[in-house]
């Protein structure tokens, strides 16, 4: 019932945007905002619980789920952003990529890696060069990383040339091998967890969230230059960082 009221919530803002003179592209992606994501959001082992009030305490709810290090939740991406700029204890936040599934082989988990609109996720490059990838295997059949990271690698390989062949069939050479390739930040890390055989992928969509969150309260040369005894340490005094949230 949850899902079927938030696409057809989903598929009224897209109505409105368009009718408003929004392109379809455009309509379609603030549709998507309401539809519900799964977010995973890391956490301090044993803080899972501290995490969960402050998400209550936030009025953002979505169904919860935990685990050592994890607390995972379906809601719209608007509840991912504002965990991220309010939480106090967040360390990062991933969204999920697709529903878990069954990885026991190499092949199994490449062929359904090839499969996921990478696209969506992160910018494909003329040259070869995928994502770091971030394994973690429990109880499974595939547990060493460079095995599970290369499958990863190859089946986004896969579909960056595909994805490159229907870009190069839409120009013409001049134009698609003409141009200077803009500069891009670094790609998000993808992460993939295996647990007793089922494989979970998702995408880092912060980094480490709370350096971020603090800024200079004065310019360096307004610091008051005290004095200091011989014996004392210059980072034993009062920081001039204030916590900027």
């Amino acid at each position: 019932m949850v899902a079927s009221n938030a696409s057809a919530m989903a598929a009224s803002i897209a109505r409105n945007a368009a009718a408003a003179g929004a392109s379809a592209a455009e309509a379609a992606a603030l549709g998507k905002i309401v539809q519900p994501r799964q977010i995973f959001l890391d956490v301090a082992p044993g803080l899972e619980h501290v995490l969960q009030r402050e998400l209550q305490g936030l009025g953002l709810g979505g169904r919860l789920q935990s685990w050592p290090g994890v607390v995972a939740l379906e809601a719209p991406e608007s509840t991912l952003w504002r965990t991220v700029l309010q939480s106090r204890v967040l360390q990062r936040a991933r969204l999920g990529v697709g529903r878990p599934f069954s990885a026991a082989y190499e092949s199994t988990l490449r062929n359904h890696v090839a499969g996921i609109p990478w696209a969506d996720y992160i910018w494909f490059r003329s040259e070869p060069g995928g994502p770091p990838v971030k394994a973690h295997s429990d109880k499974s059949r595939l547990y060493h990383s460079d095995v599970i990271e290369r499958a990863v690698l190859e089946g986004i390989e896969e579909q960056r040339q595909r994805f490159l062949k229907t870009r190069l069939r839409q120009h013409d050479d001049r134009s698609f091998y003409g141009r200077p390739e803009k500069a891009r930040p670094p790609m998000p890390a993808v992460h993939v967890d295996l647990v007793k055989n089922e494989c979970q992928v998702s995408v880092a969509v912060t980094d480490v969230v709370h350096p971020r969150a603090y800024s200079l309260a004065v310019e360096p040369s307004q610091l008051p230059r005290n004095e200091i005894d011989e014996g004392d340490d210059e980072s034993s005094r009062g920081s001039a960082m204030l916590l900027s949230s």
